[in-house]
């Protein structure tokens, strides 16, 4: 990052610590909007309103370490500090599971997590409707022999 914007992302942090939340429109410098952006994007700042921003966890870490400088260089000796080996449950894999997963149809587990798969949600059906879709012949044949003994009455 250029100096200028290390310098504008803390002058906008201090900001933020000094006099919560700080306001800025679309009439600000563009390197003011290209610091508030990155600082959004780094987590610094949150937009609590509309164009009003507060100071966040990670902005506050940046109070405490003294600038952006600091943060970020404390970031990337984070990021090089990483192991790049994948470890499970302390046993290192190296592209050979053989001996820590065991693999089944119904779901994968290790020593202590089982993962199942997904299935597909049963389709939901009104309940009234589905018993009339099975039992709608015990409807129909009342309604017919009441029609049949109208239709003798009427007719005797």
């Amino acid at each position: 990052m250029d100096e200028e914007l290390l310098e504008e992302l803390n002058k906008i942090i201090i900001e933020c610590f000094n006099h919560p939340p700080i306001a800025l429109y679309k009439g600000i410098n563009p390197n003011t909007r290209k610091a508030v952006n990155t600082a959004m994007s780094l987590n610094l700042i949150y937009e609590s309103r509309p164009h009003q921003y507060k100071l966040n966890d990670n902005g506050m870490r940046v109070i405490q370490l003294g600038s952006i400088e600091k943060y970020l260089s404390e970031l990337e000796s984070k990021y090089e500090n990483k192991s790049t080996h994948i470890t499970n449950h302390g046993n290192f894999v190296m592209g050979d599971n053989s001996g820590n997963l065991r693999q089944s149809s119904d779901s994968f587990e290790n020593n202590t997590t089982t993962i199942n798969p997904s299935t597909p949600k049963a389709t939901r059906k009104n309940p009234i409707i589905s018993i009339l879709s099975k039992f709608w012949w015990l409807l129909i044949i009342p309604v017919i022999a009441g029609v049949i003994l109208i239709l003798i009455q009427k007719y005797l």
